[in-house]
């Protein structure tokens, strides 16, 4: 493995060449965002530092293994949300992988990390200067090598003048075809050179990028980053402001229990829905939470009133965790799933064991490093199974979100391709409003369901059917194409035309 990694390291200018042309000819868009492209990028750099690394961690490999299965959920996953998320924690997860000897750094240093190796790509010397030497054992091996740059150089001004003379001149258009026919080479032209002159543009600039980036990036992995020290400006005593939250925490609950036995003609009169209740509790006291575990993290005293409180604000803020909690299951159990419902149960499950794991490197006495690594595997465990839950085929096909009208399908036609609905929705949104006709009654929801399903199987087949664009390919999408790809869209169409002509709706 060392023989590896030493012959590796020898390696990084050539790889770094081969990793940027290959993700700067994909990163062009085509019918969407190119996400092959940050895919290749993102395994293949990982997997470069990983490897390159002299000594490895165990957190170093749950950063390696996070980023890798993230990064196919990139590819899988079509939920534009989750796939943001996605992104954002490669990113992060990435940077702290890149930053080696995290243990001289503090906490809020390394949740700064991504911006800190950014600073340090800027202004890092390069380790791995790229070379255009041969090598001494091919030097009389193979004389053509001598002259590599000059025939790379030659096919390079080629490929860039011939497309515009042919463009220029239609007789030495002709004679290029003719030779590229004889060829049989036709379709690595149109592979070449179908795309418009801003997508080569955007091409030599990401190759320019990347061949900086790249070597510096592993540069920053082998040496390391400049050591960020955070100065403290101020001296707080934590123990006031706990002891105010504490007490306002005590009246809280107390109003609380007084809202959970209010008659339902109380809440009317102070201008509370159910909906709303719920709504506002759990975002607000999601928020409390959250401020009750920062509060309790920053006290760094162990005095044996600070000691106390900490406690008592952890055990307060597992009581508003419940409230929430309790929040979203009640209206849940009402009203079905939906993704913000999802993401509260999966809030709510984050902040449960991340106060565990306080409890723990408090009452142990644990460096505040083990404690931030705790965090960011719990973290990405947790995006991992969000990921493999998949939110939207849950809430299709599990707990369908209703309204006092039915079953909500103008929300289920604007889920993502994970949720595998559109050839249902379709069907039965459009039964949904023509029976409503049959009734005298314009269903506006339901067409508006069966319309939005419509616009997303016309981008589908324009994306895998009629572009085919492998730059921008998702395992969800090209599923859901293929089952929807022989829906009569044409027929649907023309069902609500009867249908707003009946009630003067054009």
């Amino acid at each position: 493995m060392k023989k590896f990694k030493e012959k590796l390291v020898t390696k990084i200018p050539a790889l770094s060449v081969i990793i940027s042309i290959i993700v700067a000819w994909m990163i062009a868009p085509t019918a969407d965002f190119p996400i092959v492209a940050f895919f290749v990028f993102f395994v293949s750099l990982a997997s470069v530092i990983y490897f390159v690394r002299k000594a490895v961690t165990r957190f170093d490999t749950t950063l390696y293994v996070g980023i890798l299965l993230l990064s196919c959920f990139i590819l899988y996953r079509a939920n534009g949300a989750l796939q943001f998320l996605d992104f954002v924690f490669i990113i992060f997860f990435g940077s702290l992988l890149i930053r080696p000897l995290m243990s001289e750094y503090g906490v809020f240093t390394i949740i700064m990390s991504p911006f800190i190796v950014i600073k340090n790509i800027i202004t890092s010397k390069n380790i791995f200067p790229y070379s255009f030497g041969v090598a001494k054992k091919y030097a009389k091996a193979n004389s053509v090598l001598r002259y590599v740059p000059t025939i790379a150089v030659t096919a390079l001004v080629l490929l860039c003048t011939i497309p515009l003379l042919a463009s220029a001149n239609p007789f030495f258009n002709a004679l290029l075809q003719n030779v590229l026919n004889f060829f049989n080479l036709t379709w690595l032209f149109q592979y070449l050179f179908t795309d418009p002159l801003i997508v080569y543009i955007l091409r030599v600039f990401a190759l320019a990028a990347l061949l900086y980036v790249i070597p510096r990036t592993l540069s920053i992995s082998v040496v390391g980053t400049e050591k960020y020290v955070a100065k403290s400006w101020l001296s707080i005593n934590y123990l006031i402001p706990k002891i105010a939250m504490a007490l306002v925490l005590i009246i809280f609950f107390i109003t609380q229990i007084q809202l959970y036995f209010a008659s339902a003609h109380t809440l009317q009169s102070l201008g509370y829905t159910n909906s709303r209740l719920t709504n506002e509790v759990f975002a607000q006291v999601t928020i409390v939470a959250f401020i009750v575990f920062l509060l309790a993290y920053l006290d760094k005293s162990r005095e044996v009133w600070n000691q106390r409180l900490t406690y008592f604000l952890v055990i307060e803020a597992y009581f508003l965790v419940g409230i929430a909690f309790k929040s979203v299951n009640d209206y849940s159990s009402l009203y079905g799933l939906t993704q913000k419902r999802l993401w509260g149960y999966t809030t709510m499950t984050w902040l449960t064991c991340a106060l565990a794991v306080f409890v723990y490197y408090y009452k142990k006495q644990t460096s505040d490093l083990s404690f931030v690594k705790q965090i960011m595997t719990l973290t990405m465990a947790v995006l991992l199974v969000v990921n493999i839950l998949n939110f939207d085929y849950l809430i299709y096909h599990y707990s369908k979100p209703t309204t006092p009208k039915g079953v909500d399908y103008r929300y289920l036609a604007g889920l993502s391709p994970d949720a595998h609905q559109s050839k249902e929705v379709i069907i039965k949104a459009m039964e949904e409003a023509e029976k409503k006709a049959s009734s005298n009654t314009y269903d506006s929801q339901n067409i508006d369901a069966v319309y939005k399903v419509i616009d997303e199987i016309g981008f589908l087949r324009y994306k895998y059917g009629a572009e085919k664009s492998a730059n921008s390919f998702n395992f969800s999408e090209y599923q859901e194409y293929l089952d929807t790809k022989n829906i009569n869209v044409d027929s649907y169409l023309k069902k609500i035309s009867i249908l707003k002509k009946k009630f003067h709706q054009e």
